[in-house]
């Protein structure tokens, strides 16, 4: 092809494109001409300083704003809070409403479109304009659009969409919840309680009350950001607990109310006058106090609420009821009473000195736990689980106010040294009482003194061997093939062959059923320990019976073709415990120490060796 030619068709290539686009773009500017000449306004939504929105069943309500403010609520009731983002939206949705279709210039008859009694009017009032009214009417037939008409103009018809975005109750309109932001985080909490010359059932009328109206001891308590921990300035500095005050701030922050009554005649029929209690609350973002009255619990099953009221606020209404339940009884309840206010993960080492007794339990650097005093190479892991979960949740009974020395602490009989993954260091101290049995002092990490009782202190009075292993004896029993039992005068070698154990020593011996020897091998495996009797292996075993036991054993496990045979035991089982008929003392080579295991496993195997018999022997069954 010519370059000539080539050179055409691309101009014409080019124009046919820029008049395909100077078509679209003209389109798109004709649409735009249309759209705009539909816009029943022709104000910004920035521009609308108040509206008045009056359905059909409805008060009033209105509301106003100046530039670049927030709305504020004018009618019914100067101090209802406003929902801000619902006001907006109203004024944006009437800067974009359309006029989807004139029907007629001048309308006779109103009462046919239902403008007579309009079901909703609407009342803008913009920056440097005179006040605007739109009247909504009935459904036209095909149901898409209602009648309406803007002052004593031209009938239309509005979509039923944008009908909807206007027809706002004042339910709507108003900031439902008790608290102002609630996307904003609590930092700062105060609690009272208020005395009414009433006190519930569960709390005791003080010897000297208040007046009534007058508030009891503040709690107050903050934090510096959600990520720390809450902290307790009143009405004593000390830690906080951390889960009951989440809660109740939580239970604050996302409180939505109901049930408004704007003007209540007499404060006293919902339990505010005087008011039950105070809450005050600073958010992060505003930084300014919010205080709830906390009125009376309206118990009416299900559907049962707690009423309250915003300080300077008319406005009364019901939150759910399960705030009433996290109120704290008492100044102090909110402290904390754990004796480990941080979390047990931050603690690395844990040295005990007790009674007769000392361990130390210490995090490797997989974060195991370790049992490094005394050195004990089976730890039973599920102990040391169980005596980390102790810390975790234990609580004190009470706080005790004095001097250490009054308590007996300033030399006491226990000292638990704590040591943190960052470096800090922590000592609880436990001493008796000295007045009353069962009742222990204790210090805080804190260092606050507090008091401990049965199974708790129990619980933390841990000694050394309960961090041990009990298990004595473990073995896949299903690859079990021999035997070698001694029980009192009795000797015998098992062997399992082709799936079937056989008697091998002594010949004279017969195994009538397998069931049996396999009773044999479920009397020791896996076989626990209740108890440790001596962490070390004694020098005399006679006063334990295991010089000459009633029962020993050896277990032999096949490891397969290629692997070598596994032989576990000799587990001895010895004299009964003179303390216990019901326990044994027990040893097992390859682990130091003398236990104590229970009768019964001496009589299963008693039992099983019944069903043994020798050769010449009639059958057991006749």
């Amino acid at each position: 092809m010519r370059l000539r030619s080539t050179l055409a068709l691309a101009a014409l290539l080019a124009a046919l494109c820029a008049a395909y686009w100077g078509m679209q773009h003209l389109g798109a500017r004709r649409a735009a001409v249309v759209q705009q000449g539909k816009l029943l306004f022709q104000f910004k939504p920035d521009a609308v300083r108040g509206l008045t929105i009056h359905q059909v069943n409805g008060v009033p309500v209105a509301a106003e704003r100046d530039a670049g403010g927030p709305w504020r609520i004018t009618a019914p009731n100067p101090t209802i809070r406003p929902l801000q983002i619902l006001w907006n939206r109203v004024s944006e949705k009437l800067a974009g409403m359309n006029n989807e279709r004139t029907v007629a210039d001048n309308p006779g008859d109103l009462k046919q479109y239902g403008l007579d009694v309009p079901q909703l009017s609407v009342e803008v009032r913009t920056e440097g304009a005179a006040p605007e009214t739109i009247y909504v009417g009935d459904v036209e037939p095909t149901q898409r659009y209602r009648y309406a008409r803007i002052g004593n103009g031209p009938l239309f018809l509005l979509s039923t969409d944008s009908f909807f975005e206007l027809n706002r109750s004042l339910d709507e309109l108003r900031h439902r919840f008790a608290v102002d932001d609630r996307d904003a985080n609590i930092n700062k909490l105060q609690f009272a309680w208020i005395w009414t010359g009433e006190l519930p059932s569960d709390r005791p009328v003080p010897e000297s009350p208040p007046q009534v109206g007058e508030e009891s001891t503040v709690i107050h308590v903050e934090r510096d950001n959600p990520k720390s921990p809450w902290r307790m300035v009143g009405p004593v500095v000390a830690a906080a607990n951390q889960e009951a005050i989440d809660a109740f701030v939580k239970e604050v922050q996302f409180a939505t109310g109901r049930d408004f009554v704007d003007k209540p005649e007499n404060l006293s029929d919902y339990g505010l006058k005087p008011a039950r209690a105070r809450i005050t609350v600073v958010d992060d973002r505003s930084g300014k106090a919010q205080t709830i009255l906390v009125g009376r619990l309206e118990e009416k099953g299900k559907t049962g609420g707690l009423y309250i009221q915003h300080v300077g606020q008319d406005a009364v209404f019901q939150i759910d009821g399960q705030l009433w339940t996290l109120l704290p009884k008492s100044p102090l309840q909110w402290r904390e009473r754990r004796l480990l206010t941080r979390r047990v993960t931050d603690v690395n080492r844990i040295e005990f000195h007790g009674k007769g007794d000392a361990f130390t339990l210490a995090k490797d650097e997989k974060g195991e736990w370790k049992l490094e005093m005394p050195s004990i190479q089976d730890v039973n892991q599920f102990a040391v689980s169980g005596y980390l979960a102790v810390f975790k949740e234990l609580k004190g009974e009470s706080f005790a106010v004095g001097q250490p020395a009054e308590f007996g602490l300033d030399t006491p009989e226990t000292t638990i040294d704590l040591r943190y993954e960052d470096g800090n260091t922590a000592q609880i101290r436990i001493a008796p009482s000295a007045k009353e049995p069962g009742l222990y002092y204790t210090t805080q990490d804190t260092g606050a003194i507090m008091t401990l009782k049965g199974v708790a202190a129990d619980a933390l009075l841990a000694k050394s061997d309960s961090f041990r292993s009990r298990e004595l004896l473990r073995f896949n029993k299903a690859e079990a093939a021999r035997m070698e039992l001694q029980f009192e005068n009795l000797g015998l070698i098992m062997e399992k062959r082709d799936g079937q154990w056989e008697v091998t020593a002594p010949t004279t011996i017969h195994l009538e059923n397998q069931s049996d020897a396999e009773a044999i091998l479920s009397a020791v495996c896996p076989l626990m320990a209740v108890r440790v009797e001596s962490e070390t292996t004694p020098q005399d075993l006679e006063r334990y019976g295991l010089v000459k036991p009633v029962l020993g054993i050896y277990v032999t496990v096949h490891a397969g073709e290629t692997g070598k045979d596994t032989r576990y035991g000799q587990l001895r089982v010895g004299g009964v415990a003179p303390d216990n008929s019901q326990e044994r003392f027990a040893m097992v080579d390859g682990k130091t120490g003398v236990f104590r295991v229970t009768q019964e496993v001496v009589q299963n195997v008693r039992e099983a060796l019944r069903g043994f018999r020798h050769v010449g022997d009639p059958p057991a069954d006749k």
